[in-house]
């Protein structure tokens, strides 16, 4: 348990450390990492005792036995999409989650092979308490925990955002990827990040209008008129996540679409991003441990990438030195790089400004 753990929470450091990308107004927040994960509770193997879960926030459990079942609560509206994530699952052992609506009627399950983490994404269609049970399908293991999560997200607004120009976008976005961006806007390279003051500045220069000064705080808000005067959106990965879509159902969702995956069912389903995503979308990255994003890149350009032989989606991005603002990014490669560092369960999401091209 203690390997691995320490393991995982030295890939997640490194990764918040590479664009954290929380600055907030005038205050910047430094790359301490912060886990709020939390540790079932025994005994939790039937509906009546399941433990509760915190949306957005890692649940550490282990199977002791192959008998020992774990199950897990959490609250639902109908309609809400519904991603469970269960990962880390101990060498040697192959554990399979299944899904229950307020009935306890199963209403999903993911049975892979071995140890690979196992995926449901569900529509709920009533609302109530749902649950999760994770269970040993082989093996077992009283030294090393799993790791369940669950995140609410996939919304489509009436939002179409029509008069968004994706031309300009990616004009904008192909133009400044360079360092050191356009020297109108503060450089935030060196405090925590820049991808995020990027990706609102190619999505403002698209025609999407700055508004809610001056309340910096609030989902509804999103602007940037010099470094002091500036909301959390404009610079925060997160709260620019919270302004055009949602954290866990707290957002304002002024985006036309928002989409949740984890990198391997990103993978998977690369064809439906690439169908869905045009220039001047935002795609993020996002922190297994508390569901926070904490990267942004922009897609500014889309087609047959015969270095990997898929249709791709290219992206621009800033970062945290010179060397991370280029364009031209492979969004497939950078996915497949992700998973074979063994990062495919961590979380990945696509903002789609507009409704189609």
């Amino acid at each position: 348990m203690q390997m691995q753990s320490k393991k995982c929470i030295k890939r997640r450091f490194f990764c918040r450390l590479i664009c954290i990308c929380l600055l907030i107004s005038s205050i910047i927040i430094t790359a301490t990492p912060v886990y709020a994960n939390t540790s079932e509770s025994e005994s939790n193997n039937s509906f009546g005792t399941a433990n509760s879960l915190t949306l957005g926030t890692e649940m550490n459990g282990k199977i002791s036995s192959t008998s020992d079942i774990d199950y897990f609560s959490f609250s639902v509206s109908n309609g809400q999409v519904i991603n469970v994530n269960l990962a880390d699952i101990p060498s040697g052992c192959d554990y399979d989650i299944k899904l229950y609506n307020n009935s306890q009627t199963e209403v999903g399950s993911s049975t892979k092979g071995g140890n690979a983490n196992e995926y449901i994404k569900h529509t709920a269609s009533s609302s109530g308490t749902y649950y999760v049970k994770v269970y040993s399908y082989s093996g077992s293991s009283t030294s090393y925990s799993y790791a369940l999560c669950v995140m609410k997200g996939d919304i489509t607004t009436s939002n179409t955002n029509s008069s968004y120009n994706r031309n300009n976008a990616k004009w904008y976005a192909e133009t400044y990827a360079a360092w050191p961006g356009n020297t109108n806007y503060t450089n935030y390279a060196s405090m925590g990040g820049d991808c995020t003051n990027f990706a609102s500045q190619v999505v403002n220069y698209g025609g999407m209008s700055m508004q809610g000064s001056p309340n910096p705080g609030y989902n509804s808000s999103w602007y940037w008129y010099s470094d002091s005067s500036r909301s959390y959106s404009w610079t925060s990965a997160n709260w620019f996540r919270k302004h055009w879509a949602n954290y866990n159902n707290d957002g304002y969702n002024r985006a036309y679409r928002f989409k949740i995956y984890t990198v391997d069912t990103a993978i998977d389903n690369f064809s439906t991003i690439y169908s869905e995503l045009w220039p001047g979308d935002i795609v993020q990255h996002v922190d297994r441990g508390n569901g926070q994003s904490y990267h942004s890149q922009v897609i500014h350009k889309y087609g047959y990438n015969s270095s990997n032989g898929v249709n791709d989606l290219f992206y621009a991005q800033h970062s945290t030195s010179s060397s991370g603002f280029y364009k031209d990014g492979s969004l497939y490669d950078y996915l497949v790089n992700k998973r074979n560092r063994g990062e495919g369960s961590d979380w990945f999401i696509t903002i789609q400004i507009k409704s189609g091209s």
